[in-house]
């Protein structure tokens, strides 16, 4: 793996366990609701929010300095990329309370991407749908030529119009550092786009009332 690739995986791997550490920091505000005047709670709030801003200062500095890089491309058959995924996300769909299936249209698809970025792109997704007041979540891997395409949504309350209505190419990063969505499809949006085939790019994109009436991601891989 070069440099710069391990530069991007580092820096998406950094932004999903941002995400992680945020579920972390909701669970200790509601017990801290519940235990009024516990001096030991405070203290991990305040060493969660100390970890969270030097991992968001390692996400600046990797936007403000990043560089091109090479992919290490590999195959991927779809129903063992879709175990991996269950097994990543089950049980906090449990603890949620929230359904989560996954399907595609056939057992021998395969993915030609690079596996650890793509797993990323994917885990973010669903990790933000397990965020929202979703109680479904489903993925979905089928041919959309010339592409195969990822979908995952969920029957939450969906995207702002004005996310969908705006360009991905157009995120910035002077305009992520208050916006953990835009920061993960800054990310996610690099990611697809650095999968290319046959002149076909990859790309990344939003909608709304897919399948599920809520939030939908589509990863389109060609």
């Amino acid at each position: 793996m070069s440099d710069s690739i391990l530069e991007l995986f580092l820096a998406s791997t950094v932004h999903e366990l941002k995400n992680h550490l945020g579920g972390i920091t909701d669970s200790v505000e509601s017990l801290g609701e519940s235990v009024q005047g516990c001096d030991q709670i405070d203290l991990i709030k305040s060493q969660l929010q100390v970890i969270a801003l030097k991992l968001n200062q390692v996400l600046l500095n990797y936007i403000n300095n990043k560089k091109g890089y090479q992919l290490h491309l590999e195959e991927v058959f779809v129903e063992d990329f879709i175990e991996d995924l269950l097994q990543r996300h089950q049980l906090s769909a449990q603890i949620h309370r929230i359904k989560l299936q996954c399907k595609t249209e056939s057992t021998d698809l395969v993915l030609y991407c690079d596996k650890n970025l793509i797993s990323n792109v994917v885990d973010t997704a669903v990790f933000n749908a397990l965020s929202t007041d979703a109680s479904e979540i489903f993925v979905e891997v089928k041919k959309q030529k010339p592409y195969i395409a990822v979908h995952i949504e969920d029957n939450g309350p969906g995207f702002p119009e004005d996310l969908i209505a705006k360009p991905l190419e157009e995120i910035r990063p002077t305009q992520l550092k208050e916006n953990k969505t835009g920061l993960g499809l800054f990310f996610a949006t690099q990611i697809a786009q650095a999968h290319e085939n046959c002149s076909h790019a990859g790309k990344l994109e939003l909608s709304n009332h897919r399948t599920l009436n809520g939030a939908c991601v589509s990863l389109y891989l060609p």
